[in-house]
């Protein structure tokens, strides 16, 4: 079962990562040209947080372990295609930037 979360604002989109809480899970958010990005928090390499990582257009850098994942294509590994992050649904409308989150999200 997925429940949609209403995340705190995040104010305008910039040109870094910004996480968020999301129930029990931390969703990060990547906003390229205007389009909002939602994955779950997590460096499919190395697990870190990817909220200190570099996005540079659609290429986001892992500041832990130097993986980069491709925002646009749903978190694709760029140097590693086997590897990718765990995309969110997300939604913006009058009730603000919500996300789909699984009911039982591991944390």
């Amino acid at each position: 079962d997925v429940g949609w979360v209403t995340l705190p604002s995040i104010g305008p989109p910039s040109s870094r990562p910004v996480t968020a809480a999301a129930g029990d899970i931390t969703v990060l958010l990547c906003a390229v040209r205007g389009t909002l990005y939602a994955y779950r928090d997590a460096c499919a390499a190395c697990g870190k947080s990817l909220a200190d990582g570099t996005l540079d257009r659609e290429k986001l850098t892992c500041a832990g372990c130097g993986a980069r994942y491709d925002v646009r294509l749903a978190g694709k590994g760029l140097d590693d295609p086997a590897l990718h992050l765990d995309p969110l649904p997300l939604l913006t409308d009058s009730q603000g930037v919500r996300v789909a989150v699984p009911e039982t999200a591991p944390s």
